[in-house]
């Protein structure tokens, strides 16, 4: 793995596309020597949803074998949902420690490590604001993900009320109706202020998808 000096940058087709333009790229991995690489040609963010982190379990077992061993030992009450999710912080800590300086450089803006919570509790506020109020103590940079869903905006607008990193929506789909209609005002005031990466469904209704034009990025 070739390193460079901090703030120092190595110019590759990767940096050329984000140098003086307002492209930016993540490192969709959180594995260590994969994110050294990206952050020294210009990445300025990086992810660790749950597919990610057992990509990166396979790809780092030799740190993380015995360190699951090693939680598991000193917390013998846990059970495996328990040690699932303290891995799957720890593995975000030490990704936000090496976008921490792009963090500083960039005055916050940019240089988060984006972490997810619990996909099974989409339905439910309260456990995905708990969630999102541990994950924001774990590093200054830390960037909650949570889903679209009516549940989920729900947590997002009470998130930003308690000032937790920025919010990133994931996913819209094309309402069922009843409890899963999307809600246009939220919608709408989330795409204002903040960061938001959308996958818009084929079949998304048409007075949604206007809103959406110009406005995701």
């Amino acid at each position: 793995m070739t390193t460079v000096a901090p703030g120092e940058l190595i110019d590759c087709p990767m940096l050329q596309t984000v140098s003086g333009r307002p492209t930016v790229y993540w490192n969709d991995s959180c594995a260590i020597d994969e994110l050294h690489y990206a952050v020294d040609r210009g990445a300025t963010g990086a992810t660790s949803n749950p597919s990610i982190v057992l990509e990166v379990l396979g790809k780092e077992r030799s740190f993380w074998q015995p360190r699951v061993g090693e939680l598991a030992s000193v917390n013998p009450s846990w059970t495996e949902f328990d040690l699932t999710w303290a891995i799957v912080e720890e593995m975000a800590v030490r990704g936000a420690a090496i976008l921490e300086p792009v963090f500083v450089r960039e005055g916050g803006h940019k240089g988060r490590l984006s972490i997810q919570t619990n996909p099974t509790n989409y339905p439910n506020t309260a456990n995905m604001l708990e969630q999102s109020r541990r994950f924001a103590t774990l590093a200054p940079n830390m960037q909650v993900k949570f889903p679209a869903t009516k549940a989920g905006i729900a947590a997002i607008e009470q998130a930003t009320s308690e000032g937790i990193a920025q919010k990133q929506l994931e996913l819209i789909s094309a309402p069922i109706g009843g409890e899963g209609e999307l809600p246009e005002e939220g919608l709408a005031l989330h795409l204002g202020r903040r960061q938001v990466v959308v996958i818009v469904e084929p079949d998304l209704p048409d007075r949604l998808r206007s809103r959406l034009h110009g406005q995701v990025c």
